[in-house]
């Protein structure tokens, strides 16, 4: 394969490049072997002439000539913003190569930093084997780690939601759930606004809708299908945690909030579930001083109170006495009516 030295046509481009290799010595571009030494030219976009030669070059010295690419060439031709995409120019390590699969799973060509056949009026297909050699992510399931990075500079909520498939599909997980965002829309936007939130801010399921404005709820804003992705795979926790439902309880009683029995139920069944499984963990996140518990008036409404204040209805009829003594005495709160939910031992 030849390049042509002076890029003249006819009878004097063949002279001048008899006369360059007779005359001066020189070798064809193509059998030269780079140095250890980055290339400056792809520190910026080159054209679709220039891309191509360059992939050429590669594509001959690697697979015709068997020759393995110095660290330094290699690395600025994989890290050089030169090749055209479909979101700018991008580098090669960060670009994917376009297919049938991609479209099958409905990841579209600005979604992601996806070569521009256009730009190149040979089919990139060509050049399959140098440019997974130059870090493009050639094959359908590769380069998750660069989609999970691309996903948080989008601001579309289809885009993400599709780009969050592609990662559930080839069951993607970050080695660092802590650091991670999830995205989270704005309703009545379109899709085309939100806020990136912290995964401990998350919870997929809220079913007694207890966290509304406290916690991010992601049932709310994606289909059921992806759901399991963020708990499995995200670092999302599935519901609130026990943190969560004693710092609301601690909130309440700063607020002076007024409780209804279905809350008091909710917070009181989780806090109970996990006294079981760890007393002490309830203690550290419920303090002693400070702490208040529910308590049932006389008029039947729930009041939350310090202890001593309350009294514990184990019996009736003592119960009853009480009732009918002061209209300020205070019963330790129970349920109204059984729930199943609440571990009575």
């Amino acid at each position: 394969m030849k390049a042509n030295a002076s890029g003249l046509k006819g009878e004097t481009g063949d002279e001048l490049e008899l006369f360059m290799r007779n005359g001066l010595g020189a070798m064809d571009i193509f059998n030269l072997k780079p140095p250890d030494a980055p290339l400056p030219a792809v520190n910026s976009p080159i054209g679709e002439d220039q891309a191509v030669l360059l992939l050429e070059w590669i594509q001959y010295l690697t697979e015709v000539c068997s020759e393995s690419m110095p660290n330094r060439f290699q690395r600025s031709i994989m890290e050089g913003k030169w090749l055209k995409t479909h979101r700018g120019y991008e580098s090669p390590n960060k670009s994917f190569l376009y297919n049938i699969e991609w479209s099958s799973a409905g990841v579209k060509l600005n979604d992601l930093s996806f070569l521009d056949c256009c730009f190149c009026s040979r089919n990139m297909n060509e050049f399959k084997g140098v440019l997974q050699r130059i870090g493009v992510f050639v094959e359908f399931g590769m380069g998750c780690e660069e989609v999970a990075k691309i996903v948080q500079t989008h601001r579309d909520t289809q885009v993400i939601t599709r780009l969050y498939k592609y990662l559930h599909l080839f069951h993607w997980r970050p080695s660092n759930v802590s650091s991670l965002k999830i995205w989270i829309p704005i309703p009545y936007s379109g899709g085309l606004a939100g806020v990136w939130k912290d995964s401990e801010m998350c919870v997929v399921h809220d079913d007694d809708g207890l966290f509304d404005g406290r916690l991010q709820i992601l049932d709310r804003f994606y289909e059921h299908t992806l759901l399991p992705f963020f708990s499995s795979h995200l670092g999302v926790s599935l519901r609130p945690r026990i943190e969560d439902y004693c710092n609301l309880w601690l909130d309440w009683i700063r607020s002076n909030h007024v409780v209804t029995e279905p809350e008091c139920c909710s917070v009181w069944r989780n806090i109970l579930k996990h006294w079981r499984e760890s007393p002490s963990a309830i203690k550290r996140l419920l303090p002693k001083q400070g702490s208040k518990f529910p308590a049932h008036t006389s008029s039947g409404h729930i009041q939350i109170c310090v202890p001593h204040e309350t009294f514990i209805p184990d019996d009736l009829r003592l119960k009853e006495l009480f009732r009918k003594a002061s209209t300020k005495v205070k019963f330790a709160w129970h349920p109204n009516h059984p729930d199943p939910k609440i571990p009575l031992d």
